[in-house]
């Protein structure tokens, strides 16, 4: 009686919802089987990209408020924020159809027929993982752009005086790959290929899948106002303090756009 209420909240949140979905998934990332999905929640990896895109502006409020910046502010350059939104999923699904061909023409060839069923779960994991990725890089993202403007610096001055916590970040996104992707697939796939081969093999195709969304098919562009955003760098008091390095940078980026 008394877990109803808190249960419905839940169900009825999408943020609270995804949250609890994506925690479960870290814990216990493996394969779902065709008899598991039914009840188990990679049935909701597609609905899972959805639902991250949906709640970048939730996520957006949260970094406001834990930060105390206004990281809308930056991104109300994009001329359409549902647009820079939009592409991330776009990407997402591009990028898990690219694997699940990939996987399906490896295995096809393994076993000299067409093998559609283990690709399919597969790629569902693999849709459960990118959607975790979108989830915690997306504030990575904002704060990247909001930094390069409101704190005239570059990434690479960032990394090198922060070296610990950027190696820290990077560090969880690698343990966060081979934890959720690569060993739960590799184990999946240990039946169907020989054991030696099925990391290497999932490492190559999922990195693969990643990097085809370079080919993707444009679907038009973000409409990012360079000149605002040289504007605000340029008139910012942190520009004046900053090295001429950094300057000649900030210049050369401003000239080559306009």
């Amino acid at each position: 009686m008394y877990s109803f209420p808190f249960s419905i909240l839940i169900e009825k949140t999408p943020f609270l919802e995804y949250l609890l979905r994506a925690v479960k998934f870290i814990f216990n990332p493996h394969v779902e089987t065709e008899y598991e999905i039914p009840n188990g929640n990679m049935k909701y990896s597609l609905w899972d990209i959805v639902s991250v895109i949906s709640l970048f502006t939730v996520v957006t409020g949260f970094i406001n408020l834990f930060s105390q910046q206004d990281y809308n502010r930056a991104l109300s350059l994009f001329s359409s924020q549902f647009t820079f939104y939009f592409q991330f999923g776009y990407y997402a699904f591009w990028s898990t159809f690219i694997f699940f061909i990939l996987y399906s023409i490896t295995l096809s060839i393994r076993f000299w027929r067409l093998k559609l069923k283990e690709p399919f779960l597969c790629s569902l994991q693999y849709a459960r993982f990118y959607a975790l990725f979108l989830f915690l890089f997306f504030p990575l993202v904002a704060w990247h752009l909001n930094y390069i403007l409101y704190e005239v610096s570059t990434i690479k001055e960032y990394v090198s005086k922060n070296t610990v916590w950027s190696f820290s970040v990077l560090g969880a996104f690698v343990y966060l790959y081979v934890r959720c992707l690569l060993n739960p697939i590799s184990k999946y796939s240990s039946i169907h290929l020989n054991q030696r081969i099925t990391t290497p093999a999932i490492f190559v195709i999922s990195l693969a899948a990643f990097h085809s969304n370079t080919y993707a098919p444009s679907i038009g562009s973000l409409g990012f106002d360079h000149k605002k955003a040289c504007e605000i760098m340029i008139l910012n008091d942190k520009y004046k303090t900053t090295t001429n390095a950094v300057k000649d940078r900030m210049r050369e980026m401003c000239e080559t756009k306009t």
